[in-house]
């Protein structure tokens, strides 16, 4: 380094005293392009300025073109002589361009430098998992909304595979990563995706969990349910969906409770379906199963009708009629649905259209001008969805003697 040049002309070097030349500054590099330095924010970063020159130059720096003032500003300091601009702890705004300019009565040199602040990548929300849920077949857009200095170049996984960032036929990369597309949802994308934002200053990591949904369906079924009274019947709701779908039922719009109480003449199954022990009348109606999920629900009407078997009110078991009179057979029964009334004399089918016999609307067989012949059997027959009963009434139809007593009988009687 020089530091003192001497001019002499004299014989003896002790006589010769030192001379008033100036050499211009020259800095290290100087020539060069500008220095591009980078620091991560909240790091220190010295920036020296190596100078010569006679005299000594005095050293100033500059920010973005104008001279700092390091008294306004305790994180930076200048020491060594002005050689050395430190930044104890870097922050974004120290991002600039920095000259070192360095004087003397020579002249002048400078240094100049580029300084970028990096900023580690954050993700906002990285700190904990994003539950994601989207239904079958619906599109979703996940989001990673990643800041950093600079700008952090993103990429995807799934399951810890990664995803290309040409996408795949059902998924998408968009905005340079910041939003991962899903066109249409399928079971298969169930599972963990991270985003992973990198810069030079480092790293960051955002989780999600996709589940998707699926509405619920009620499998096929009868709508229309007929039972016999007191038998056990089941009422289909069997549903499908994910999550598993919660069924509900009603009868003619009013919710059924599952109580003790109730559930001692009917329950539901963990399958959906409603079973009745022994199905009564009053059970008859409009049933609704509801099977619902977060994503949506599906609903089924059944018609329940019970049926009651047949039953005839016990009567005669014998009819006596004079001959050519009138004689009713009755046959008074009853059950659900109303049953159909027929009549039997042996083998042969009585109908209304055979001589003077007439089955009634309550049932019952009006014989007029009865025969001798009419005697016998007969059998009442009822019948319907349920079931069929018989009831037998014998009747004997008296002859001319017969009648001919009676009268006397009516006679005396008088």
């Amino acid at each position: 380094m020089v530091t003192e040049l001497i001019c002499c002309f004299a014989v003896k070097k002790e006589q010769c005293n030192p001379c008033n030349i100036s050499v211009p500054p020259v800095i290290v590099d100087a020539g060069k392009p500008p220095q591009k330095l980078n620091v991560v924010v909240e790091r220190p970063i010295s920036i020296e300025c190596i100078a010569e020159g006679i005299p000594p130059p005095t050293i100033r720096w500059f920010k973005g073109g104008e001279e700092m003032n390091v008294d306004a500003d305790p994180h930076i300091t200048i020491h060594t002589n002005g050689r050395v601009l430190e930044i104890t702890s870097a922050q974004v705004k120290d991002t600039s361009s920095y000259t070192c300019r360095a004087e003397n009565p020579a002249g002048m040199a400078e240094r100049h430098y580029i300084l970028d602040v990096y900023v580690p990548p954050s993700i906002n929300g990285s700190e904990r998992l994003e539950q994601l849920t989207v239904t079958i077949n619906r599109p979703i857009a996940i989001k990673c909304p990643a800041e950093g200095i600079p700008s952090p170049r993103i990429s995807w996984e799934r399951e810890s595979i990664p995803i290309s960032p040409l996408g795949t036929p059902n998924i998408r990369v968009y905005e340079n990563g910041r939003r991962l597309q899903i066109l249409s949802a399928q079971l298969r994308e169930i599972g963990s995706y991270a985003c992973i934002a990198v810069n030079p200053a480092g790293r960051a990591i955002k989780n999600f969990d996709l589940d998707v949904q699926v509405p619920p369906t009620i499998e096929d079924g009868q709508t229309e349910v007929a039972s016999i009274v007191d038998t056990r019947t089941t009422l289909e709701c069997q549903s499908v969906g994910l999550p598993d779908p919660e069924v509900t039922w009603t009868k003619d719009g009013t919710k059924l409770s599952f109580d003790t109480g109730a559930q001692l003449r009917y329950r539901m199954h963990k399958s959906g379906n409603l079973e009745f022990a022994a199905v009564k009348v009053a059970d008859e109606g409009e049933y609704t199963c509801t099977a619902s999920n977060p994503a949506g629900q599906v609903s089924r009407r059944i018609n329940l009708s019970v049926y009651v078997p047949p039953s005839i009110e016990r009567g005669e078991k014998e009819k006596r009629v004079l001959v050519k009179n009138t004689v009713i057979l009755p046959c008074k029964a009853t059950g659900t649905p109303k049953p159909i009334i027929s009549w039997q004399k042996g083998a042969a089918l009585q109908t209304n259209s055979i001589g003077f016999r007439e089955i009634l609307s309550n049932g019952s067989l009006k014989i007029e001008n009865a025969r001798v012949s009419d005697s016998g059997m007969y059998i009442c027959i009822a019948q319907n969805t349920a079931g069929t009963i018989l009831a037998q009434t014998r009747l004997e139809v008296l002859g001319k003697l017969a009648n001919i007593a009676h009268k006397l009988f009516s006679v005396y009687s008088e």
